[in-house]
């Protein structure tokens, strides 16, 4: 594991041996399959002997986010949610800070993994998370083909720079391991979120985000609905997509960019 160019490690505790489960702290990566943080999360729950429990967290203040937005990600933890209940492995959502619900599900925990992006916010809250925890915290790289420390050390200035280090290491990067899960079943804790995930409609009205823009009917979130855009684009449009990718009359384009921000498919 500790090879792995995705995972790092953000403080020197370690593994606590009689916790009560492995917390996956589910960010930016909000699907079950081909997802590096969760099966980091399995990998130590298997080694402790030990189940994964899941939580979301979503801050009382966002800016810019919509009820278009909210709608959207709330189907996609809708769908992860049932995804990962067939698997054994619970997932929880709240409200507020991010490292205060986190740190307060990891006393119990034996190990903490999230994942995340590169965003000052992001790393503030990692960084913050670290400092608070008695137990082991690893962030797994979920967003990248391939990882950014795997490709350069250096501040790169240009895409010509980066692009050829990128395509050097990007065929090491192209698999899709087989997904894994715990022994342990974490269905039966007792460890309860504030926002209910399995209706999506009923948590976007509790949230009460500001109303306009709206949801859509031609979006819906979840890596179901990706998989099928994915599939459609395959079929129709991948071919004459280079020439006609930037001419608005004719749409030759993936529609993937909502569900690659969300983590509802994994970019590789």
């Amino acid at each position: 594991m500790a090879d792995d160019p995705r995972i790092h490690s953000l403080n020197d505790e370690d593994v606590r041996p009689d916790g009560r489960y492995v917390l996956y702290w589910m960010h930016r990566a909000q699907r079950a399959a081909h997802n590096p943080a969760l099966q980091h999360a399995v990998k130590l729950a298997r080694r402790c002997d030990a189940s994964v429990l899941a939580v979301t967290v979503v801050p009382r203040k966002l800016p810019d986010r919509y009820a278009r937005h909210y709608a959207f990600m709330l189907e996609g933890l809708e769908a992860v949610r049932d995804r990962l209940a067939e698997k054994n492995i619970k997932l929880i959502a709240r409200r507020g800070g991010p490292v205060g619900q986190v740190a307060d599900l990891a006393d119990n925990a034996c190990a903490v993994v999230a994942d995340g992006g590169y965003l000052r916010q992001e790393r503030s809250w990692r960084s913050s998370l670290a400092a608070r925890l008695d137990c082991r915290l690893d962030w797994v790289e979920t967003e990248a083909v391939v990882p950014v420390e795997a490709v350069s050390d250096k501040r790169e200035y240009a895409a010509r720079t980066i692009r050829k280090k990128i395509n050097e290491r990007r065929d090491d990067f192209i698999v899709m391991p087989r997904d894994r899960w715990p022994d342990k079943s974490s269905l039966p804790l007792r460890v309860t979120g504030d926002i209910d995930l399995s209706n999506a409609k009923r948590a976007l009205d509790d949230l009460s985000p500001t109303a306009k823009p709206g949801p859509v009917e031609r979006f819906r979130g979840g890596t179901d609905e990706a998989r099928r855009h994915l599939t459609n684009f395959l079929r129709k449009h991948l071919e004459g997509y280079a020439d006609a990718r930037s001419d608005p009359s004719q749409p030759r384009v993936s529609l993937l960019s909502p569900y690659l921000n969300y983590g509802q498919i994994s970019p590789v």
